[in-house]
């Protein structure tokens, strides 16, 4: 059962991140133009599109999502010696994407902005601690 919350650890960690760089870049240079949709004004249809934009990617990367579980349970859903290889790969290369990204946030929230973000920074450590800690574990128990 350990596993079956990962999803939200995931999800919490990078998710946060993302959400608030697309905000960031997205819909807050047109949050005036978004009042003028109450009043009905013409910059409301700029407004309009960078919120569709916004959202799109969301369900793209629900989408995404969606395809990963069909292509896990088309070829990983057997239990075979084959299948134990090339999930340990994949692992493998999950959990470096892990510590990579766990990297790129420490030296973001620490050097890259001008003052500490302290939630980006512990975000960090929590992913450099799990893609090291997968990374090692999976080269303990290469198959």
């Amino acid at each position: 059962m350990g596993y079956a919350f990962l999803y939200g650890v995931f999800g919490s960690l990078i998710g946060t991140n993302l959400g608030a760089v697309l905000y960031e870049n997205i819909l807050k240079p047109v949050v005036p133009s978004a009042r003028a949709v109450e009043a009905g004004l013409p910059l409301a249809a700029e407004a309009a599109i960078k919120a569709k934009s916004f959202w799109l990617i969301f369900a793209v990367l629900g989408g995404v999502c969606l395809v990963g579980m069909l292509l896990y349970n088309r070829f990983f859903s057997e239990e075979t010696p084959e299948t134990n290889r090339r999930a340990w790969k994949i692992m493998l290369g999950l959990y470096s994407v892990f510590a990579l990204a766990g990297l790129y946030f420490f030296i973001y929230s620490l050097f890259l902005v001008p003052e500490i973000q302290w939630k980006t920074f512990v975000q960090a450590l929590i992913l450099l601690s799990l893609g090291g800690g997968g990374i090692g574990i999976s080269l303990r128990r290469k198959p």
